[in-house]
């Protein structure tokens, strides 16, 4: 099922666009500043995942031997479900992106990235940080979503496996998440 979302148009009405997740909604009606995530397969077991906010811009490589595309989604389904704070990491080869993200409301979030040269498990402290800022938890888990979705336009089920190598698409885990979201926006369309 298509996650509907409101898109303003040059004229400025309103209209549904089935790709749009609630994040780009809320930008769209001007109550965030810009956060966007983009999740790019490269050559087998690599991928360029990539995070900018206002002038900030982070690029990081995911290798396969992690699984971080599930890791960052379960993420997302975390927060949505209420959890105060959740981790994912990126693994490069060698070295670390930690990602934290953490409630400081009920519907805002801070994202810090730390960089650790080593994936030996270091505390926070260790860490270099690399990126931060916040948005709403809904933008964020609107661009994991959105995330997701293109890479099961672009690749397929099988088309991703066959370039993440080790790992399967997490079709459960977007199912979930869709859900949430778009429970989500639901509620808020109501309130």
């Amino acid at each position: 099922m298509a996650n509907y979302a409101l898109q303003p148009t040059q004229g400025g009405a309103l209209v549904c666009n089935p790709h749009l997740s609630p994040g780009v909604v809320e930008l769209a009606l001007g109550r965030l500043r810009a956060m966007t995530l983009s999740y790019i397969l490269g050559q087998a077991g690599w991928a360029t995942v990539t995070i900018s906010h206002d002038t900030q811009r982070l690029e990081m490589n995911a290798s396969y031997l992690s699984d971080s595309l599930p890791e960052m989604t379960q993420a997302a389904i975390c927060l949505l479900e209420g959890a105060d704070s959740v981790r994912f990491f990126f693994e490069d080869e060698p070295g670390e992106h930690r990602c934290i993200v953490c409630r400081t409301g009920d519907s805002e979030a801070k994202i810090r990235i730390l960089w650790f040269d080593d994936c030996a498990g270091f505390p926070d402290e260790r860490g270099s940080e690399v990126f931060f800022c916040t948005c709403s938890i809904a933008r964020f888990c609107g661009e994991v979503l959105a995330c997701l979705q293109r890479l099961l336009d672009e690749h397929g089920v099988d088309g991703y496996k066959q370039k993440w190598v080790e790992h399967d698409f997490p079709t459960e885990r977007l199912e979930r998440l869709r859900g949430l979201v778009r429970k989500r926006y639901e509620q808020k369309s109501s309130a």
